[in-house]
């Protein structure tokens, strides 16, 4: 598990901005994105919220159901 806050940075340097262009006969610019995942997340003894990835699909009755995140990403020109 990681800090929420660095997980949020790591997929957000994971988006990219755009693709393709005049040598590909097309470009795809990316303005918004609207993302929601499944996290499992704990509050450490030191107040920090930290979170990852489900380990895997399937849940037993014991563990703690998943958490959702859910991200806004927009794009903002100069």
């Amino acid at each position: 598990m990681i800090a929420l806050e660095d997980l949020v940075l790591a997929l957000s340097a994971q988006i990219p901005q755009q693709a393709g262009g005049p040598a590909h006969g097309v470009e795809l610019v990316l303005d918004s994105l609207e993302i929601t995942l499944p996290i499992e997340s704990r509050l450490m003894a030191s107040g920090r919220l930290c979170a990852s990835a489900p380990r895997g699909s399937w849940r037993s009755g014991f563990d703690l159901p998943h958490g959702e995140l859910h991200l806004g990403f927009t794009s903002r020109k100069p």
